[in-house]
Formats: structure tokens, sequence, C-alpha cells
């Protein structure tokens, strides 16, 4: 029974007995009586776990249609995002960061110092890379404040997918400015993509089973924007140039933008709005227009959770080793792919930037088989606690770089790697992934104190942007090591995260249940 059907039956005053009264009309009243309190609390247990159901009704699938309208706008933004990423290496270090070249990128010279002239290719473009992909991880945490503080999630999600857009339109027509374009691009992914995921949590109640199902749906929508993108970006730049590939992004952004604008009625309103105002007001149900303000203060809010609090940063800072190698797929793993890979079938030669769709595909086909392993697991008690999961992605990760050294060692200096050994070390990097990235999140999630999540989340985030711009530092080192050992280097850093995750583990676990 709900806490209200419960206040409701304690607050309803007993009759006295009357003398005169017969046991038949006293046992008659009592059983109005009852049918009457029966009645309201069925009426409000349907007040209650209507809530968000009646405010978003199903449409496809049992859900609503506002969810499909926010994966579309996903499906779209990733697929502007993944098409430009799998080109960027290549167009720094096969065109623009050449020695001829670099001279008229503005503002290269700053960034790299007094010795950019003599700067290798690659050097320069990890570094460049490491910056852009650290801030786009780190600009999130504004998108969601300003979303939130200033001008609403939907304004925000407009704004961010016109920034991106206009970034890879300036990518295309105008390569000196590539580190605007880039800036562009990552304030707009910032704005945008918390405020996608954040409205799809605003159409379920947090009871709602369906909520799970959702956010799964919602990740195959990212992964099929990620596993196209990077083939219809190979395609346009063998035949047309790397301009064709960041044009495609940028009209797939516009594309997001104009469907989420024809549906976006169908999306939470913002709590500024008038819409908002008036989802506010109807029984209490119009949590998708929750107004942030009346809260403790922060600084006492963090003084209240410290000890949690705490654990919770050195879990998330316990990730950064990790994201530092596994984002070498974007950095240095298709320049390896690009120069040392058979990349053929048969007789025709396939695209670089097609080695970027195998990951998207992976974790399409192993997500279904990994959730079903662990609930076995867990059906006979064997489940891996989530801090022991992370661990084990660590070592998996770790795998991936030992076979893709092992491969290099074995090959004939003559002789390139053969593609399979790319297929498996990319298979392993990302059974990893799964272990770590959204186990994590969700261990965060969950243990995160109730008023501080989107603080908690911001942290997870910080700490993915610290890896990222450790994995452009890393990457630097590339052009100056032997390519088996340079990927032997990123295993050890791989193994030595996850050996620290699996020893904080105790204490980590002590800390939170004790906070």
């Amino acid at each position: 029974m709900d806490l209200i059907a419960q206040n409701r039956i304690s607050g309803i005053p007993r009759r006295r007995s009357d003398a005169s009264m017969s046991l038949c009309e006293e046992n008659s009243e009592s059983r109005q009586e009852d049918e009457g309190l029966i009645s309201a609390i069925e009426l409000e247990r349907g007040k209650v776990f209507a809530g968000k159901r009646d405010e978003y009704p199903p449409w496809l699938f049992g859900h609503p249609k506002g969810l499909y309208v926010l994966a579309a706008t996903e499906v779209w933004e990733r697929f502007g995002f993944y098409g430009m990423r799998s080109l960027l290496i290549l167009y720094m270090t096969q065109e623009l960061f050449l020695p001829e070249r670099r001279g008229g990128v503005w503002g290269l010279g700053m960034l790299a110092g007094a010795e950019a002239e003599d700067v290798a290719p690659q050097v320069l473009a990890s570094r460049v890379y490491g910056l852009y992909t650290s801030a786009a991880y780190l600009v999130p945490i504004a998108g969601g404040f300003v979303a939130d503080h200033y001008i609403g999630r939907r304004r925000t999600v407009m704004a961010g997918a016109a920034l991106m857009s206009l970034g890879y339109l300036l990518l295309a027509a105008s390569p000196n400015a590539l580190l605007g374009a880039l800036a562009l691009v990552a304030v707009g992914s910032g704005a945008l993509k918390p405020n996608v995921s954040s409205q799809i949590g605003s159409m379920y109640d947090s009871w709602d089973s369906r909520k799970s199902t959702a956010f799964l749906i919602f990740y195959c929508g990212i992964n099929l924007g990620a596993f196209l993108s990077p083939i219809v970006s190979g395609v346009l730049h063998a035949t047309l140039g790397f301009g064709a590939g960041f044009l495609a992004s940028s009209v797939a952004v516009l594309f997001g933008l104009a469907q989420y604008l024809a549906g976006m009625r169908h999306t939470p309103p913002d709590w500024r709005d008038a819409e908002g105002r008036r989802a506010r007001s109807l029984s209490g149900h119009g949590k998708g227009a929750e107004d942030p303000r009346g809260r403790a203060p922060f600084l006492q809010r963090l003084a209240m959770h410290r000890g949690r609090l705490t654990a919770i940063v050195l879990v998330c800072l316990l990730t950064v080793g990790f994201w530092s190698v596994y984002e070498q797929q974007g950095n240095t793993l298709p320049i390896f792919a690009d120069q040392e890979v058979a990349l053929h079938l048969g007789p025709v030669q396939v695209p670089t930037e097609f080695v970027q769709s195998i990951n998207p595909l992976f974790i399409i086909a192993f997500t279904p088989l990994l959730s079903a392993f662990w609930r076995r697991q867990a059906k006979f008690g064997h489940e891996p606690s989530s801090l022991t999961k992370m661990s084990m992605g660590c070592l998996i990760l770790s795998l991936c770089y030992v076979w893709l050294a092992a491969a290099v060692w074995l090959t004939g200096p003559s002789e390139k790697v053969g593609p399979g050994h790319l297929v498996v070390a990319i298979a392993l990097a990302t059974v990893g992934e799964l272990y770590l990235a959204p186990v994590g999140l969700a261990f965060v999630s969950e243990t995160a104190p109730e008023d501080l999540t989107a603080f908690v989340m911001g942290l997870w985030f910080i700490a993915s942007s610290i890896g990222f711009y450790v994995c452009g530092a890393l990457g630097t080192l590339y052009s100056w090591m032997l390519h088996g050992s340079f990927f032997g280097m990123l295993a050890a850093i791989a193994a030595v995260n996850g050996l620290l995750l699996m020893i904080a583990k105790g204490v980590l676990q002590r800390a939170l249940q004790n906070s």
C-alpha cells in the first residue's frame, strides 16, 4: 500500500457505537465506511500510478512519442559527431598539418608553441584531438546548468544543434578555421547531449519499469548513428574529399534539429514556459517541468554528504586511465589502421573510416548478450559487484592492446597486420567498455545523494574529460615509439587501472555503506 493511502487511513476518524443502534445497522454502516475508504484508496492510487503515463501516453511499443522524437534527434546528432570523428585524425595528419599547410591554421602556433614548425603532423593532431574530445565531455556540465537555470532544455537543445551544424560547415568550408570549428562542435554537443537525455528521464516516473527499456532504445539509436556515419563519411571522403564528409555531418545535424522542432510538442516542457507552469500545477505530476529553486544551499548539501562524495570522486578518478587508453580508438588507432593494416576485402580497398563502425556494431551485438550473461550470474548469486565489473573492464581493455602489440611483433617488417587482428582487438575493447562505461555510470547515479545527482553525474563526465585529454598526450608518443611498444604501454596503463580499482574496492564500498 502506498504512503498516501496509509496517510488517508490514519487520518479518518472512527465513529462511536450508538446505544440505540442495532448490531445489524452498526455492521452495515461499518461496511459502507470500509467500502468508501477502499474507493478513496483506489482513486488515490489511480492518481499516483497514472502519473506521467497520462501526460505522455504510450504510442509505440508502450512508449510515448516523445521518446522516439528524442531518440531520432540523437541518431542524427551522433551521425554527425561520429562521422566527423572518423575523418578528423586522418584529415589533420594527411592534409591540414603537413608542414607546407599548417602555418595557415588559425591559432595553431599558439597551441603548439614555438616548435610548431618542427613537430610531426601526428603529434600535433593528437594534441588537438585530446583537447577537442576533452572539451566535448566537459562542456555538457555547463550545458545542463544553462538549461536548468536560464533558458530551458528545449532552447538549449536547439542552440546546441545549430552550433554543431555551423561547426561542421566551417570545417568543410574553411580548413584554416579548424580550431574554431571544433570549439563550436564541442560547445554544441555539450548543449544538446545532456538535455536530450534528461528529457527522456522526465517522461517516466522513477518507479516506471519502462524507463530502462526507454534508455535501451535511446542507446540503440546512438549506436545506429555511430555505426552508419563512418561508412557514409568514408565513401564521401574516398570519392569527393574530406570536405564532403564534414558537410554530411552538418546536414545530418540539421535533419535532427528539423525533426526535433516538428515533434517538440511531445517532449517535456521547460519549467520557465507557461506550458511548464501549467503542467507543474496539475496534481503534482508535472515533474517534466520541475522548478530547481528552493533547494538547500549547495555547499551545505556537499558537507552533509562529504563521505559518500569522496568515495564517488575516487571511483570517477579511477576511470581516467581507462578512458585515456580506450579513446585511442579515435586517435592513434585510425592512423595505425591506415598505415599498417591490410584493409582490403579481396581486391577491394576498404576506407579507413569503416574501422570506426566496428565498435558501435559490436555494442549493438554484445549488449543483449552481456545483459543475459549478467542476469544468469545474478540468478545463481555469482554476479560481480559494479566495482568488480569496472575493474574487469579495464583488464579486458588491456587484453585488446596486448593482442595488438603481439600482432605487430609477430608481423614481418615488410608486411602489414591482418585486418582480423584489428577486429579482435576492437571486440575486446568493446567488451571492456560495456563492463565499465554503463556499469560505472549506473553505479555513480545509484550511489549519488538524491539532491546532488546532477552534480555527481558531472563528476563522472569531468573524469572522462581528463581521460580524453591524457589520451591526446599519450598519443603524441605514437610517432616516437615502436608501435608494438606503444600498444604494450597502453595495455600496462589499463591493467594498472584495473588493479587499482580492485585494490580500492573494499575501502570504497565500506565508505559508501557508512556514509
